[in-house]
């Protein structure tokens, strides 16, 4: 069979000559190309098509997911903890102690270096100075540049080390409502760590400061904490635990006001510090209550100013023998002295006591 005969019998079959293996040598009749097996290709685990059974997508894992940076701003360079030695994260005590040392709020139980403040300071995420708003939960931070808490409501800031770099306040929370700020470490401020209205403080230790521990306006319950170290570096201050000027509503209860004069680089003045304004508004409704009082000028300063001074309660306080400068408290007749005593607390204490 000629090549010409082969070409035509091809194309009556409908082959095109791309698809003829012709045999020259041999003059056998052309044999079609046969095609390649189809590629088996490997398709994603989703697949459903006829070359593979379907195969189900593992579960997926939820992810831990933080909110706070929504709410921070950026007027400071945050500061990892881990870039800080230990002994400086917190000045009296180790970076980390036992969660088991914390302490319960129904124990009456001295506030100190293992029952207050945060329990691991290593494990807290970096944050720059924090804006708060309506209903935030601010926790588990290291916050450089303090948190700005104004008018808002139900705020809660837990387990937090606040470095306030310098600025006025640890915490600002001027008519603030609801603000609850527990488990905290703040310090490097220079008038007070706490400052506002409507907020409660508990379990939390204050330091470093270069004015007071906290500066309460109205409806403010300050329980438990630890205040140290205040009038730090101010050869000039004249600094209180608490202070309170024109306020009302507030309860001072269950602190260690932990403020001896001989303490090197501080100037303490009160552990408590009331006062009114005269001729605009005194201070009213103040309980001091269940504190251990160390240190200052007066332990306790008592004074209205204007308001009714038996609406000021001071009870229960225990004070440290030889602690203060000229006595355990000065009073405005009329304010409430009841139920103190020496550190001991079987020693009745009368406020010229020293």
């Amino acid at each position: 069979m000629t090549i010409t005969d082969i070409t035509r019998r091809a194309l009556a079959l409908g082959l095109t000559a791309a698809t003829l293996i012709l045999c020259t040598s041999c003059g056998s009749t052309p044999v079609a190309e046969q095609p390649a097996p189809a590629a088996v290709v490997d398709r994603p685990k989703e697949w459903t098509g006829t070359d593979e059974p379907a195969r189900p997508l593992p579960p997926i894992q939820p992810a831990a997911i933080s909110i706070a940076p929504a709410t921070m701003s950026t007027e400071l360079a945050a500061v990892s903890p881990a870039t800080r030695p230990a002994d400086e994260l917190r000045l009296d005590r180790p970076a980390t102690k036992p969660a088991e040392k914390l302490q319960a709020d129904n124990e009456p139980q001295q506030p100190g270096p293992d029952n207050t403040g945060v329990a691991d300071q290593k494990n807290l995420k970096i944050s720059q100075k924090v804006m708060a708003v309506n209903g935030n939960v601010i926790e588990n931070l290291f916050i450089t540049g303090g948190v700005v808490a104004n008018d808002t409501h139900n705020v809660v800031i837990r387990n937090c080390v606040i470095d306030a770099a310098g600025g006025r306040y640890g915490v600002m929370a001027a008519k603030a409502q609801g603000l609850v700020i527990e488990h905290c470490e703040i310090y490097n401020m220079t008038e007070a760590g706490v400052y506002g209205d409507g907020f409660t403080a508990k379990w939390n230790v204050v330091y470093q400061s270069g004015g007071d521990g906290f500066k309460p306006g109205h409806d403010c319950v300050i329980e438990a904490n630890w205040v140290h170290t205040l009038g730090y570096k101010n050869p000039s201050a004249h600094s209180d635990g608490v202070q309170i000027r024109g306020g009302s509503n507030v309860k001072v209860v269950g602190n260690y006001f932990d403020l001896p004069l001989d303490k090197p680089e501080t100037k303490s003045n009160s552990a408590v510090f009331i006062q009114g304004f005269a001729g605009r508004n005194g201070s009213s409704d103040i309980l001091v209550e269940g504190n251990w009082c160390k240190g200052g000028n007066f332990a306790i300063h008592g004074f209205s100013n204007g308001a009714d001074p038996a609406t000021i309660r001071i009870v229960n306080n225990h004070f440290y023998r030889g602690s203060p400068r000229y006595g355990f408290a000065q009073l405005e007749a009329g304010v409430v002295w009841k139920g103190n005593t020496y550190e001991d607390g079987e020693s009745r204490a009368n406020p010229s006591d020293k």
